[in-house]
């Protein structure tokens, strides 16, 4: 499964580009910069974003406010109220 890899390369009169290529390893990298007649100086796997897995259905929207939820109710459950009328008083 081809990986996103970023790259810094530079032309025959030296001038320096950067980009990203997808590829299954980084030797395919380096022969695609070739063919593009680049010297590649850097080539490093680009980070994905991780998210956890049980939330990866979440919008980044609704994830921030799933966060806010939880901290209020732990903020009232940790005064005491009890957990019922703490989730009614919360309701998002």
């Amino acid at each position: 499964m081809p990986e996103t890899f970023s790259y810094s390369a530079r032309t025959a009169e030296g001038e320096k580009r950067s980009g990203t290529i997808q590829a299954e390893a980084p030797e395919r990298v380096a022969a695609i910069l070739d063919e593009m007649r680049l010297i590649p100086i850097e080539i490093k796997p680009q980070k994905q974003e991780v998210r956890p897995a049980l939330f990866g259905f979440l919008k980044s929207r609704q994830y921030e406010d799933l966060i806010l939820f939880t901290r209020n109710l732990s903020t009232l459950y940790k005064a005491g109220i009890p957990l019922l009328r703490a989730l009614d008083t919360i309701k998002i």
